[in-house]
């Protein structure tokens, strides 16, 4: 597909990669950033050093200029779930523009979707879900990738985004997805607690295990399909995050583990992690539907109760 005016909102890591991975299939892209400097950087250097280093951005510009989503056809939106809300009240669209939901969460004060939430400003427009399996510097650098389309009418996305290094598995089960990227955060934040505690391989795939358990029950009470579990979107996506330090989710456990307090993890970052969010909206889901989730209730105790880590563990092991 040529000639579309294609808009990343949202100029970090993954909307950064996402940028790459569509200008090098020949399309023109504009990266929406609110940082006057990075948009500067992007534009006489062809490079987010900030975000994605080493990675050239050809075929790319940089605006901090909102209203460049009024001329856009295609637009993906990269903001973190939880500004999602707000960024949107500041754009307009044409009615024709679809647009691709790339960050994973639930609002923690409503509990919407992000499909919700953008479906309540832009009813009338086609919307997308794009899901992992997926490291943005991997999609970057052009290493084999599959990643999961979620919709209707996925066409025009599927066309500006496949190529021979990046396959996309289509969805019609958008909530299952959504739920499934959600949840997958914090299992990783719990399985980078293990590892930081040094408690072993045997430890993490149990915790991976039951972890796919959890993820079943959020997936299914909120009326998502069970098969979407066994796919990219589910275990795919789940084992990614929750095996590999490059997990901005498994590393904040890791150090979570190593005995760094969150507000001191947080401080020394420039990236979020979706899954210190993510995790106030699972238990609530959890609690509003009578769901047993004791691996998200450690995690959330953790992070919001100060919970001994030590003692969270042997909860979960006397289970």
């Amino acid at each position: 597909m040529k000639n579309k005016n294609i808009c990343i909102v949202g100029a970090g890591a993954w909307g950064t990669a996402i940028a790459k991975q569509i200008s090098r299939n020949g399309h023109n892209v504009i990266l929406y950033c609110r940082e006057p400097n990075l948009v500067d950087e992007i534009n006489k250097k062809q490079e987010n050093k900030q975000y994605l280093p080493t990675i050239k951005l050809e075929k790319t510009k940089a605006t901090n200029d909102i209203s460049i989503t009024e001329q856009s056809d295609i637009i993906f939106m990269t903001t973190p779930s939880q500004y999602m809300r707000s960024v949107l009240e500041k754009m307009k669209i044409n009615k024709t523009a679809e647009i691709v939901i790339c960050c994973k969460g639930i609002e923690n004060e409503t509990l919407d979707s992000m499909e919700t939430i953008v479906k309540k400003h832009f009813p009338d427009n086609n919307v997308v879900i794009l899901s992992g399996p997926t490291f943005a510097i991997e999609v970057a650098k052009g290493l084999p990738t599959i990643a999961t389309l979620a919709g209707k009418n996925l066409k025009n996305i599927e066309s500006i985004l496949s190529s021979k290094n990046l396959r996309l598995y289509n969805s019609d089960d958008v909530i299952g997805v959504e739920m499934l990227g959600t949840i997958k955060n914090v299992i990783a934040i719990a399985c980078g607690i293990i590892a930081g505690k040094k408690l072993g391989d045997n430890a993490k795939a149990s915790l991976i295990t039951r972890g796919i358990a959890e993820s079943i029950k959020l997936c299914v009470v909120m009326g998502g399909s069970e098969k979407t579990v066994l796919g990219p979107a589910g275990i795919g996506d789940l084992i990614l995050t929750a095996s590999s330090i490059q997990s901005r989710n498994m590393s904040l456990g890791y150090e979570l583990g190593q005995g760094k307090s969150i507000d001191d993890i947080l401080k020394s970052r420039k990236t979020v992690a979706e899954g210190i969010a993510n995790t106030k909206s699972i238990v609530a889901i959890a609690k509003k539907n009578n769901i047993e989730m004791p691996i998200c209730n450690s995690v959330y105790n953790i992070i919001y109760n100060n919970s001994d880590i030590d003692k969270e563990i042997k909860y979960l092991l006397i289970r």
